[in-house]
């Protein structure tokens, strides 16, 4: 995050450091504030993001059926791990599939996976690329 400074001299007013974007729709990924030394303006300096063709790989974890024997252990997980009521996770878990995550990594749905069905649960996991959409624009 930028700095904000001020001169107790001339009253000049600043900010300098950076700070990155949270939507890169405009093809830039994080900026830099800095200070001309001669004219002491600020200037915003925009990090272009690499639009060059990549593929990644992401995961979705799906609760997809639940015994009854195994209904009490994954409510009581969904309530500590959700912030749920005991009447909401009993509601979802009587009616999957239940979609545990979505865009996780691979590491991280094989733990979700391995998790729930510690408890009795059957999880699939499926894999999905996301491709960055490439945009042109007139100079």
């Amino acid at each position: 995050m930028p700095s904000d400074f001020r001169c107790d001299g001339c009253a000049l007013r600043f900010s300098i450091g950076w700070y990155h974007h949270h939507s890169f729709d405009d093809g830039y990924g994080a900026s830099t504030l800095a200070v001309c030394i001669l004219c002491a303006r600020e200037h915003r300096i925009e990090h272009a993001l690499d639009l060059s063709p990549f593929s990644a790989s992401f995961f979705e974890a799906v609760l997809t059926s639940l015994p009854t024997s195994a209904r009490a252990a994954v409510a009581s997980q969904f309530r500590k791990l959700r912030g749920l009521s005991p009447q909401q996770a009993i509601a979802i878990v009587r009616s999957p599939p239940i979609k545990l995550a979505t865009d996780v990594t691979k590491r991280e749905a094989r733990a979700l996976k391995s998790q729930y069905e510690r408890l009795g649960a059957v999880v699939l996991l499926s894999e999905t690329a996301r491709r960055p959409a490439h945009r042109s624009s007139a100079v």
